[in-house]
């Protein structure tokens, strides 16, 4: 491409929320930019769920990437499979084609991790994409119609049984949407279900829900979910799951939908660049993001392992943020012939999770807010930080339609053709 011979070539492998900062914080600059995503949208993973359980509609959570960068005359966008990375020649490979750098940053994300236990995988839902979303969704409004017109008792308890695995932020929020979903939207609209035909699980493996969180406010969510109807289950390790059957140590549970949130682990950079993988499956990076050894290859995200006190970086979409803002800041001075030299230093502007309608829990360094107050908080916060202004407006307006209505959005149901 002509106009871009001359110019320094940066490739962002990944248009999550830290490779769409770092190239827009690139827009403009002396290069090249080539953004890599095997999907052709950005996505806002923190309300995925609300997807899956058909409060929102994906274009509320979701934008093109192209449309992020229109008129943008440095910035391409390939949509294409990352399969490798030649360090020596500085190529990015993908399933079609190779593309040059000078500078490379990788923000892939995560993906979930099942702990050895790959068997599980199809017997699960999972929820970190768009397509999960709407399986999810799919799943859980069949669920409601094949229980009623189920004369069987057992069979129609199955099919109104939901599992969540996992007690983080992911499973929490998932097991009270569920659990809006049957207490608001539905109970008006089905003539033979009852909300006690229903039943949702929550099981976590440690001591408490929200283990990131301050005590009291894992207490705090645990006698919430209760109160929406959710059993919640800690000390529970999982034995084995089967399809629509999982077993711990003292129960099995027949489920027609049991959803996996119980852990994440980076996806493939440090494969890629034949580095032996930190414990989350990232790559240990630098005070200035870059891989030990390499000078112009940066990893941002949950791709990345910085360590603090010890600890790593949480998986935080805030996380992510910060680092590709900074690593344009990075990139901008080293195009200029200069080096950024301050470290990458994470602002915890505090953790933040819904346990439904009404209510949520907030924690900040020296203070923290629960019930209403906080789930208003978080859903400014997520207003605030929606991509592109028409989600802000449209979220609003479905928020404030279905809190009003004590209504779902989006429930149509897409029968899959037949191969």
């Amino acid at each position: 491409m002509e106009k871009s011979i001359h110019k320094p070539r940066v490739v962002i492998i990944g248009a999550g929320f830290g490779g769409i900062f770092c190239a827009k914080g690139l827009v403009g600059s002396n290069s090249h930019i080539t953004i890599i995503d095997k999907q052709n949208h950005h996505l806002f993973q923190p309300l995925i769920y609300q997807v899956a359980t058909g409060f929102l509609g994906i274009n509320d959570v979701a934008l093109p990437i192209r449309s992020l960068f229109r008129g943008k005359e440095n910035i391409d966008i390939v949509m294409s499979e990352v399969t490798g990375i030649d360090t020596k020649n500085q190529l990015v490979l993908t399933n079609n084609h190779s593309y040059e750098y000078d500078y490379l940053v990788i923000g892939t994300g995560a993906h979930y991790h099942f702990f050895g236990n790959d068997n599980w995988q199809p017997n699960v839902k999972v929820l970190k994409t768009l397509a999960d979303a709407i399986s999810l969704r799919q799943q859980i409004l069949m669920a409601f119609e094949k229980a009623e017109i189920e004369t069987d008792v057992t069979i129609r308890r199955t099919l109104l049984t939901f599992v969540v695995i996992g007690g983080g932020p992911t499973g929490v929020e998932m097991a009270g949407a569920i659990a809006d979903v049957i207490n608001y939207a539905l109970k008006y609209e089905f003539r033979n279900i009852r909300r006690h035909d229903a039943r949702i699980v929550l099981l976590e493996a440690a001591d408490r829900v929200l283990g990131g969180m301050r005590k009291s406010l894992s207490q705090y969510t645990k006698k919430i979910l209760e109160k929406k109807g959710v059993e919640v289950h800690c000390n529970k390790t999982v034995q084995d799951i089967l399809p629509n059957k999982i077993i711990t140590k003292d129960e099995t549970i027949e489920a027609e939908t049991i959803l996996w949130a119980a852990g994440v682990r980076a996806n493939n950079a440090a494969s890629w660049l034949g580095l032996p993988a930190a414990k989350n499956g990232g790559v240990l990076v630098k005070d200035d993001l870059s891989v030990e050894g390499f000078t112009n290859i940066f990893v941002i995200g949950d791709n990345s392992c910085l360590m603090k006190k010890d600890r790593p970086l949480p998986a935080l979409a805030s996380v992510a943020k910060q680092q590709g803002k900074y690593m344009a800041k990075v990139l901008n001075e080293k195009l200029d012939g200069r080096e950024y030299k301050k470290p990458f230093r994470y602002l915890d502007m505090g953790t933040m999770s819904t346990i439904g309608r009404n209510s949520a829990v907030a924690q900040f360094k020296i203070f923290i807010i629960k019930g209403w107050l906080a789930w208003m908080m978080w859903g400014v916060v997520h207003i605030f930080f929606l991509t592109g202004f028409r989600n802000r407006i449209t979220v609003f307006l479905t928020w404030s339609w279905t809190y009003l209505t004590y209504g779902i959005g989006s429930r149509i149901i897409l029968k899959n053709p037949k191969k």
